[in-house]
């Protein structure tokens, strides 16, 4: 069955990260983002419709390349890649998250703010069996995560590609990333990120 939600995001969710990045404040109304999605009644129970190895494929191919599926790639200017990248590995798995209020130049118009995509899936968590809001420490293959920014907003989002155990520490683990606006392909982040993430989502394949 497909299933379209629309969620209403109210300008104070921007507010903090716009002061935090020195932006000028552009979100003085409402935003309106649509998700749409299958879903399949499993056990009893209805679930999204997701593959997270076709979200993997996706970020797999265009990880490395300043540009996304659509042609456009965010580098300057009010919106950022990072998102952008992250909101096509969702919709390839099965979750396309649309701006409604304020289209952009990607042809598919998909989300480019990660306040946005954090604020769908966590409500789609609370709706459906198979996605679970999980920390970032608990983070695997093909868990999208978010940064948090100073704790004020969601600030940067990524894909995980996979953990290991730190070289000559075997007792700790880092977690290695896909992301764009800075090309990550099973690379690690910086060494704040480790200090500022904010969470992941677990989203278990419903076929």
């Amino acid at each position: 069955m497909l299933e379209t939600k629309y969620i209403t995001i109210a300008p104070e969710d921007y507010a903090k990260r716009q002061e935090f990045a020195g932006l000028s404040g552009d979100r003085n109304v409402p935003v309106v983002v649509k998700s749409l999605f299958e879903t399949v009644m499993i056990s009893g129970r209805q679930q999204i419709k997701y593959r997270n190895l076709e979200a993997v494929r996706y970020a797999r191919k265009w990880c490395s390349q300043k540009m996304n599926s659509c042609g456009v790639y965010f580098q300057k200017g009010k919106w950022s890649d990072c998102a952008h990248f992250l909101s096509h590995c969702l919709h390839k798995g099965g979750i396309t998250i649309k701006r409604e209020s304020e289209p952009n130049e990607c042809q598919d118009n998909l989300s480019v703010r990660v306040t946005e995509i954090v604020k769908v899936l966590t409500e789609l968590s609370e709706m459906y069996q198979n996605i679970i809001p999980i920390s970032y420490d608990e983070g695997v293959w093909g868990d999208p995560a978010y940064l948090e920014a100073l704790h004020l907003r969601p600030s940067h989002a990524v894909l995980i590609h996979s953990t290991r155990n730190v070289v000559g520490q075997p007792d700790k683990r880092e977690t290695l990333y896909y992301a764009h606006s800075y090309e990550r392909c099973g690379t690690k982040g910086d060494l704040e990120w480790y200090q500022n993430f904010g969470g992941a989502f677990r989203i278990y394949d419903a076929k």
